[in-house]
């Protein structure tokens, strides 16, 4: 018990004289104090210096100087690159070529003509045919022996990369036109009419410098809505060329035109006959008539199988006598 009093006594003397030695020590001086381990009191090396670094460091260069440059002259030649002079010669480049495509292809432009041409469904006959050119319409208007119009109820094409057919309104014409200016090839369209039983073929001749602006192709029957008759043909009598040729207005050279009065009306006389014109819808009352044909838009020629000095003709609602200057 003594000897632990004892102990107790040095240590608590030890302690006091440590920190007293402490507390007096300067800075830096405490590597002079006793019980410290030298480790302690000597500073660590836990890394290298910047100079002894592996990786080399340098200040970046600096950047050059812009060129002298005009922006907006720069941005003009990127987006206009021609000059003024260099889009004249285009311009004028361009037209030169626009001018030459719409020239005529066949170096003068194809003339339009109008005709009626009497359908033959009889073996042995020729197809009729319409004449189209390109950058042109031609039309088929069909019409009776009344020359009533023939509704057509539908049409089919034979060529449709090359020729564009159309029923416009679902009326009696039908609409032919060409697609291209080198498409030459012949075809045909059939058309079938409302209430008829033969479909009619017609041929398409295209790029011809002639060609059919409209073209009236009477079929051999009376149709749905014939237009009145006032002097029927009698049995068995048909129509001759030269009331076709004078239906156009080309009357052959051997047929001779007789004056009229009190009013101008066309009126040839050829043999025996007697061919009288007539327009709008006009009509002969007498003499009675052996034929006559017509147009669709109310054209009719009417032949008297004799010669007469008077005829009485209905004109514009009134029936009016002529005088033909005829030798009987």
């Amino acid at each position: 018990m003594q000897n632990k009093l004892i102990f107790s006594f040095i240590a608590v003397g030890v302690l006091a004289n440590t920190q007293a030695q402490i507390i007096g020590t300067k800075p830096g001086d405490i590597n002079s104090l006793p019980g410290i381990p030298e480790q302690i009191t000597q500073p660590q090396q836990f890394a290298q210096p910047i100079s002894q670094s592996p990786y080399q460091y340098s200040q970046p260069a600096a950047l050059p100087k812009l060129p002298d440059v005009d922006i907006v002259d720069k941005v003009i030649k990127q987006q206009l690159p021609l000059e003024p002079s260099d889009i004249g010669k285009m311009k004028n480049r361009l037209d030169e070529t626009m001018r030459e495509v719409r020239k005529p292809y066949l170096g003068v432009a194809p003339r339009p003509v109008v005709s009626m041409i009497d359908l033959d469904f009889s073996p042995g006959s020729a197809p009729p045919v319409i004449r189209i050119a390109p950058n042109h319409g031609a039309l088929i208007n069909f019409i009776d022996n009344t020359g009533a119009s023939w509704e057509v109820s539908a049409v089919d094409n034979a060529n449709r990369s090359g020729v564009d057919v159309a029923i416009p309104g679902g009326g009696s014409a039908v609409t032919v036109y060409a697609k291209s200016d080198y498409d030459v090839n012949a075809s045909n369209i059939i058309v079938f009419l409302k209430d008829y039983h033969i479909p009619i073929v017609v041929s398409v001749l295209q790029k011809q410098p002639v060609f059919d602006a409209r073209i009236d192709m009477r079929v051999p029957s009376v149709g749905p809505s014939p237009n009145p008759v006032i002097a029927p043909l009698a049995k068995g009598v048909t129509q001759d060329q030269e009331m076709a040729n004078i239906l156009a207005n080309t009357p052959s050279k051997s047929s001779i035109k007789i004056p009229t009065s009190p009013i101008d009306v066309d009126v040839w006389t050829k043999g025996n006959n007697i061919y009288i014109r007539t327009k709008n819808n006009n009509s002969v009352i007498s003499p009675a008539s052996d034929s006559f044909l017509s147009s669709s838009d109310g054209t009719t020629v009417w032949r008297i199988p004799y010669k007469t000095p008077v005829v009485l003709i209905s004109f514009d609602g009134e029936i009016i006598s002529i005088d033909l200057k005829v030798k009987i």
